[in-house]
Order: structure tokens, then sequence, then C-alpha cells
């Protein structure tokens, strides 16, 4: 009797306690209100555009402090000094939907004046007709800076330029007079279109491009250095190369296409897979020592009797099962020492021109008659795994 006159005991105080802690049943009438305090109440946001950031000789409006900055109007330059100076590390600058616009004589639209400031974000806005650039985070060397939702146009040099460890992100860079977005070392630039502009594109020391365009630049689509990785990025009608690159980079799932120089050149340790390549004025690849280039189409690139498909101009480079189609030349190989396996050529002046040295076997394949059901069709002519083919 004792143990159950316990337990009854134990259930009630539990149930009591529940009782206690729930709300009531009968809430007071009215919508529902929060009760916690917003960002903006516990610590306000700082209108740019307001007496406490006043300029100086040099800016419309400058920025020494940390803290979360935002425009409440469209702005105007005036000749002879820069539109937003920041002068602090750990600032977020927002535009908030508005123009900034240069005028004749300004300077740059957003810039950093002191030297190896970090952590700044400017975002969400139009930076335009500034002569020289739109934002300019490179002469001092800004690191871990974030640049997204900008649309930057008609400015005379630049339109975006970062150092290291930059994001960029969602921009649209047009008619700038000396190229679209530029970033340095461990940079991500993501979502990006540079059109028009009169220089490079897009060009990163060394860091990561995806899902970018590049179009109608006076200047190479995209220029990326050792150690990017470009992916998914498409480079059109650019009066330059489509990618130029120096070093080990990896460039995946790119189109090449309509650009006056070549495709995409690569030097040496570079890797290039699943690209399409098609009516560039000279090579559709190129690639020079110890690349890998795999599983790439090109077609119809070249104007001259020289110009080829794939070109390989030194040795250590493995080519395999790329298609090359209608050009001066499939695949053109210049030096000894390449691994060249389950290529197919086709519809080419020449298909093939490959140096003495090369681990290459080629072989013309024989047409198969009509099939219809469940049988049929003739060898391509060879049951070489390696064999490359021409039809």
């Amino acid at each position: 009797m004792l143990l159950s006159h316990r337990l009854v005991v134990s259930v009630l105080a539990l149930s009591g306690g529940a009782a206690a802690l729930a709300g009531p049943l009968d809430p007071p009438a009215g919508p529902i209100a929060p009760t916690h305090k917003t960002l903006s109440e516990v610590e306000p946001r700082i209108a740019v555009n307001a007496l406490n950031t006043p300029g100086d000789a040099d800016a419309l409006f400058r920025i020494s402090e940390p803290g979360s900055y935002y425009l409440t109007g469209n702005m105007t330059g005036i000749a002879g000094k820069f539109g937003i100076e920041i002068a602090a590390g750990g600032v977020t600058l927002d535009l908030n939907g508005y123009d900034l616009a240069g005028v004749p004589g300004a300077f740059d639209g957003v810039v950093v004046t002191a030297s190896a400031i970090r952590v700044i974000e400017v975002r969400n806005g139009s930076i335009r007709n500034w002569p020289n650039n739109g934002v300019n985070f490179e002469s001092t060397v800004v690191s871990a800076a974030v640049i997204r939702d900008l649309r930057c146009s008609a400015n005379g040099l630049r339109g975006i330029g970062c150092g290291w460890s930059s994001r960029i992100i969602n921009c649209t860079v047009y008619s700038c007079g000396l190229g679209g977005i530029s970033a340095e070392i461990g940079s991500v630039i993501t979502g990006c279109t540079t059109s028009y502009n009169g220089g490079i594109g897009i060009d990163v020391t060394s860091g990561v491009i995806t899902d970018c365009t590049a179009n109608a630049n006076t200047g190479d689509g995209f220029e990326a250095g050792s150690g990017s990785v470009l992916r998914a990025c498409s480079s059109v009608a650019n009066t330059g190369n489509g990618f130029d690159t120096v070093g080990a980079v990896n460039l995946t799932e790119c189109v090449a296409l309509n650009n006056t120089a070549a495709g995409i050149v690569c030097t040496s340790a570079a890797t290039v897979a699943n690209c399409n390549v098609r009516l560039n004025g000279l090579d559709g690849i190129r690639v020079n020592v110890g690349c890998v280039v795999v599983g790439n189409t090109t077609h119809s690139n070249g104007q001259a009797a020289t110009s080829a498909g794939i070109r390989v101009t030194g040795g250590d480079n493995r080519i395999e099962g790329n298609t090359c189609l209608s050009q001066a030349r499939g695949v053109d190989v210049g030096a000894a020492g390449n691994w060249i396996v389950r290529n197919v050529c086709s519809g080419n002046i020449t298909n093939w021109d490959v140096l003495a040295g090369n681990a290459c076997l080629v072989v013309q394949t024989t047409n198969a008659p009509a099939i219809l059901g469940d049988s049929g069709g003739t060898s391509p002519g060879s049951t070489n795994p390696n064999a490359n083919y021409t039809y």
C-alpha cells in the first residue's frame, strides 16, 4: 500500500507541474504579436546619406567605423570625389535598390582607401557612369569582401575589382571601359554576367568561377590562373579567347562559342572535360604540357588552314573520348609523348595530323547497312578499346 500511495502522489505532482507550465485556454482577443525586438531595433542601421556619415575632401560620403549602412535614395557623384569611401573593416553597405551615379571628373563609385581592410559587403543596387571603377577593392588589397546583387554599367575602367578571398555573387557588369569583374587569389565568382566591356569579361588570379557568362567583351571572355576551377560557364562572341588559362586549372561543362580567337587555351597540368566548343575563329581547344582533355565536342572552329578542333603543342597530354567535327584539322598533335585514345573525327579537311612518337591508333570505320529489328550492323573496324575512329 505504501508503494501505491507514493506512485499516486508522484503522478499528481507531475500532473500539477504540467498544468502550471501550460498557457491559458482563453488567450486575449486580437492578433498575436511578436515579443522579441528586431535586429534593427537592437542596433539600428545607419543611413549613408545622413549627417553621421559626412564626406571629406575626396569622397561624397565616408564610412570610418564598422557597422551596417544603407542608402535612403539615389545618389549622384561630384567631380573630383569618390562616391562612397570605406575606411574601416566590418562594414556592410546596402544600396537598398537605389542608384549610385557618377558624373564627369568623379573617381570610383565605391572604394576602399585604407590598406589591409577586411570583411566588407556591398550589395543590392546600381553603380553606373563613374569615370574610374564601379567598385574598387583592389588597390589596397581588400580581403574577404562580399559583392552581391550589383548592376554596374558604363564605368570608365572596371565594373568590379576585389582582392583576396572575395565572393562576387549574382552581379551584372555591362559596357565598362577596362573590363568586367576581377578578383585575386582564393576568390569565388558565381552567377555573374559580363557583357560588352572593353577588356576581359571575368578574371581571377586563382579561384572558383561557376555559372557565369561572358558575352561580347573586347578581350578574353574568361582568364584564370593556376589553382582555378571553372564550371558551367559560357563564353560567347568575345574578341579574344573564350577561356584563357595558365597552369593547373579545371574547366568542366563550359561552352565557348563564336569567340574571335581560340575557344579554350591551357598551358600545363590543366583538365578540360565535357565542354562544347564551336565556331571560334582559331583552334577549338589548345593545350601544351601535361593536360587532360576528355569528353569534349569541337565543331566548326578555325578560319585558317592550320586551325584545329584540338591542338596539342607539347608532351604528356591525355586526349581521350573527344569528338572533332567540320574543321580544317580535327586533332593536330605537334609533339611526341602523348596518349591519344577513343577520339572520333569526321568531316574535317584533315581529320588527323599526329607527329611520330605518340600512343595513337586511328581506324577508318566501316559503315553498317540499314538496321531494322533486333540485330544487325557491322563492327566499326577494330576491337581495340583504345582505337581512335574516323567516320
